[in-house]
């Protein structure tokens, strides 16, 4: 699933046509109505991307993490992307236990 959602959604050839797309996991819960556009909104603030939640994730999972996806850009000969930009960046301190 990660690997889908990280590659293999961009290049299916039915997204080529949105600007946006919402992507729910199977948790998601929307407790109320939305009430307003969601794309709307990203288009109007000039927005690529938007979340709702982040988390704090134990260092243990996200090891070895920006390497790993530095490597991955770099192997599938990936062009300058948001997440190449980020990746780009130094990674983050490593947090001690």
């Amino acid at each position: 699933m990660s690997r889908f959602f990280c590659a293999g959604l961009f290049d299916l050839p039915e997204l080529r046509a949105v600007d946006y797309y919402w992507r729910l996991d199977a948790d998601s819960v929307l407790l109320a109505p939305v009430p307003y556009d969601i794309f709307a909104r990203l288009a109007d603030a000039g927005k690529q991307y938007g979340y709702m939640v982040v988390t704090k994730e134990e260092s243990v999972v996200v090891e070895g993490l920006w390497n790993t996806t530095q490597a991955y850009l770099d192997a599938a000969r990936i062009q300058p992307t948001f997440l190449r930009n980020h990746v780009r960046s130094p990674p983050p301190p490593a947090q001690k236990a």
